[in-house]
């Protein structure tokens, strides 16, 4: 390597460390927790609403927007839970979102039917998450430890009648 070279190097390391003179951005601890977190993201089957969840209450909760009016609507009002958004039946458009219970960690799956949540995957130790839908958008697959809490399970559940058929036994994880 070039002798000059091997001066100059250390020479623009050392430059471009000099951080003298400028003040980082402060900011207040009220700015700092009105910042609001949101993820999610789901599209309605006719694309003209869009469901996600957001602690813009205190703790996460689920809310819809029409997007052909703006119009915003919190669809669920936990004040200990927190609640987040899955989608919507693609056959009825019905809400889904998951949640624990207490921060155990052991998510179940819910669907809004009349108002009112329906857990479809009860159980104190159960836990569950949304994999996806039939071709024809009647049924949803989900994975559930219910059966045996080291392995989690393959699930068909008919959305109109919400009967759940085990499709996959896992016994070897």
């Amino acid at each position: 390597m070039n002798p000059s070279l091997k001066l100059l190097l250390p020479f623009l390391f050392f430059v471009s460390c000099d951080q003298t003179g400028i003040e980082p951005q402060r900011y207040s601890i009220e700015t700092l927790m009105s910042n609001n977190r949101s993820s999610g993201g789901y599209f309605s089957k006719d694309g003209g609403k869009l469901l996600y969840s957001s602690d813009k209450s205190g703790i996460f909760n689920v809310y819809e927007v029409d997007l052909n009016t703006d119009k915003e609507t919190q669809v669920t009002n936990s004040t200990e839970e927190s609640y987040f958004a899955q989608g919507y039946s693609p056959l009825t458009g019905e809400v889904f979102y998951s949640a624990d219970n207490g921060g155990n960690e052991n998510s179940h799956l819910y669907l809004i039917r009349d108002g009112k949540s329906v857990d479809l995957t009860p159980g104190e130790k159960t836990k569950a998450s949304l994999v996806g839908w039939t071709q024809n958008e009647k049924q949803m697959y989900f994975q559930s430890n219910a059966r045996n809490p080291k392995y989690f399970d393959l699930y068909k559940i008919d959305i109109k009648t919400l009967e759940t058929v085990m499709v996959f036994k896992n016994d070897k994880a």
